[in-house]
């Protein structure tokens, strides 16, 4: 049998398990090795393990439906606009998201998000320049990476047209991970350890972690997105 993660024989590396070659297991325990760096051969050098980021929420970007959580790691949607909130260019108007605190320009970094049972939802990451007051296009070329969940069960990435996505267990918890350099941000249902998708149409200028809780359908979709503490699989 040959290694999980990257398909190395497994007499020509040091099994964990009979299941993972000894290199992959220190530089990919998230998710139990799911990211899509282990295609390697022997002579490579080890892979970098990705940045596990501290993730808040950014109060100027939350649209005035939007209310955030004294620490800034949950957010939820509220039938009341917000008045009075600071004006600033940085605040989206139409399209109800919020945005992290720190964007990138490089490097690997992975966050969780819970979703529990939530019936509407969209994660990923969008271009400093997108629109956040008007009209906006949904897929990457308008700078939007997001996988998205509406009426309870359909998943779908939403590419132009959308790129629907069947998981085998819905999730409660997602995972995102981005390479900036390699401009892939991939999407993993941690409930199950899966990968739903991956984007690779590469990044030109600085994105952000985009959090959208949905709109809710009266008790159903009223439980906020919360950042969470990354899974430890060790």
């Amino acid at each position: 049998m040959g290694c999980s993660c990257c398909r190395w024989d497994r007499n020509a590396c040091n099994g964990v398990g009979g299941m993972q070659c000894g290199l992959c297991v220190p530089y990919c325990s998230v998710l139990c090795c799911v990211f899509p760096y282990c295609s390697h051969s022997l002579s490579d050098p080890p892979i970098p393990h990705p940045r596990t980021c501290d993730i808040t929420l950014d109060p100027d970007t939350a649209h005035p439906n939007l209310v955030l959580s004294a620490d800034r790691k949950s957010v939820r949607f509220v039938s009341t606009r917000q008045l009075h909130l600071p004006v600033t260019e940085r605040r989206f108007t139409s399209y109800p998201c919020v945005l992290a605190t720190r964007g990138f320009t490089s490097g690997r970094h992975y966050w969780e998000v819970e979703v529990g049972r939530k019936t509407h939802w969209a994660l990923g990451v969008c271009g400093d320049s997108v629109c956040r007051n008007g009209e906006m296009a949904a897929g990457p070329q308008s700078g939007f990476w997001r996988v998205r969940l509406w009426n309870g069960d359909r998943y779908a990435a939403t590419t132009n047209p959308f790129t629907p996505i069947t998981p085998r267990v819905a999730p409660t918890r997602v995972g995102v991970f981005v390479d900036y350099e390699a401009g892939e941000v991939s999407f993993y249902n941690v409930t199950d350890r899966s990968h739903l998708f991956t984007f690779n149409n590469g990044f030109k200028e600085k994105i952000w972690p985009l959090f959208y809780p949905g709109i809710p359908a009266g008790r159903k979709n009223a439980a906020p997105l919360t950042i969470c503490q990354p899974t430890d699989w060790d």
